[in-house]
């Protein structure tokens, strides 16, 4: 199980268990909901699901999610690779402003190290295209001109707890 992070990088105060588990709900579906946004931009339909783990200590996850092609073309490679960041992008959403998130993105995330903070099918996804910069800045740019679409299809997510499509 990976460690829980915020993407702001700092627990809260109280380190609630159930506050995380909030948190982390939030994150888990923002990061599954980029997925589906920018499969869906390249035309494949697909369902995003999350799920409570009940790992029941501060630093492991406390909602998992998955994203599930279901039909439309098959996304080249480098469109894959694209699909494959969107998550990660995406969750750097999910507890600060757009405005914020891009300045940050602006910084460092070209550099981001496969394994930080990716799945292990992210990592495959993403490692289906040679240039990361080309096809991580591509995500940025779909999931900014989306982050409505992106916001609305998270917090359907969070409501349902469940399974969200587009």
């Amino acid at each position: 199980m990976e460690k829980y992070v915020p993407s702001s990088g700092v627990l809260p105060a109280n380190h609630d268990i159930e506050e995380l588990a909030k948190l982390d709900l939030r994150r888990s579906s923002f990061h599954e909901a980029g997925h589906l946004v920018v499969a869906e931009h390249y035309g494949l339909k697909g369902e995003a699901s999350v799920f409570r783990t009940y790992a029941g200590d501060l630093l492991n996850n406390h909602w998992v999610g998955r994203f599930t092609p279901l039909k439309g073309p098959q996304p080249s490679e480098c469109k894959w690779a694209v699909i494959g960041w969107a998550g990660a992008v995406a969750e750097g959403l999910s507890d600060i402003g757009l405005s914020t998130w891009r300045a940050e993105v602006e910084e460092v995330w070209c550099d981001y190290e496969l394994g930080d903070q990716l799945s292990e099918s992210d990592q495959t996804l993403i490692e289906k295209w040679p240039n990361r910069c080309l096809t991580f800045y591509r995500a940025v740019s779909i999931i900014e001109r989306n982050y409505v679409r992106l916001r609305d299809a998270a917090e359907k997510l969070i409501l349902s707890k469940y399974v969200c499509n587009l």
